[in-house]
């Protein structure tokens, strides 16, 4: 006599196995869509003293920064930074400096440096050109060697900086450098190692067309408002021996 033995799947261990295959799908979902953003800098320091910046860095186009050789100021990095095309180290909120997404970006970080006074403001707007959200900080007199870092958040399509007022005229002035902002995926133009790198590694961009122009200013104007100031400033000593921008 032959014996068959069949072997039916308990059915709680069905049950169990099929919560857990849910449980770790959901699991999987939530990670990708919680996955921190792509930090990505742009320091400047690729390009030569005296360049208008405009598309040279892809995924973002700067409306009115030039480069300058003052990165080696405190804040800064060496050896490159930028000003105003017109207004020089004195760039006023009727006429900011701007930069604006291919997309839309989480956050931006920009340093300033050497705020008097005059204060450095830093604007986000969306792509209807609805402020969301805004960061200032008000040094004291010239702001010789102070810097800071200001950060903004929200669905942001382009982003304004510049002095929020200019009481000192043009015994006072500041620089900008280290343009940092959030993407997910990585900005178009990033390929190879820097497309492939993890969330948690920042990205620096590198100069790829620095010849390009100062872009024709295609937005309307906006009224500059003034935030809180952001909690993340950073004071460098001063030097009284170097003179003022």
């Amino acid at each position: 006599m032959q014996i068959r033995l069949f072997s039916f799947p308990n059915k709680f261990w069905v049950r169990n196995n099929t919560m857990k295959k849910i449980a770790i799908a959901s699991v999987m979902i939530w990670a990708l869509s919680a996955a921190p953003s792509q930090a990505v800098t742009i320091d400047f320091d690729g390009l030569a003293a005296g360049v208008a910046v405009g598309a040279t860095f892809p995924g973002v186009t700067f409306v009115e920064p030039v480069t300058n050789a003052f990165g080696t100021l405190p804040g800064g990095t060496t050896p490159i930074a930028i000003n105003h095309s017109t207004s020089g180290f004195n760039a006023v909120a009727g006429d900011p400096l701007e930069a604006v997404f291919a997309g839309t970006v989480g956050s931006v970080s920009l340093t300033g440096i050497d705020i008097s006074g005059d204060g450095f403001q830093l604007l986000a707007f969306n792509a209807g050109g609805v402020m969301m959200d805004s960061a200032s900080f008000t040094g004291i007199g010239a702001g010789v060697g102070t810097f800071i870092t200001l950060t903004v958040t929200g669905a942001i399509k382009h982003v304004e900086w510049s002095q929020i007022t200019d009481g000192l005229g043009t015994s006072d002035g500041s620089i900008y450098d280290n343009f940092t902002y959030t993407a997910v995926p990585a900005p178009a133009g990033l390929t190879g190692a820097d497309a492939k790198k993890p969330a948690s590694q920042p990205v620096f961009l590198h100069a790829t067309n620095p010849s390009a122009n100062v872009p024709q200013r295609t937005m309307s104007r906006i009224s500059a408002g003034v935030g809180a100031p952001a909690p993340n400033m950073t004071t460098a000593s001063s030097n009284p021996a170097r003179s003022k921008l």
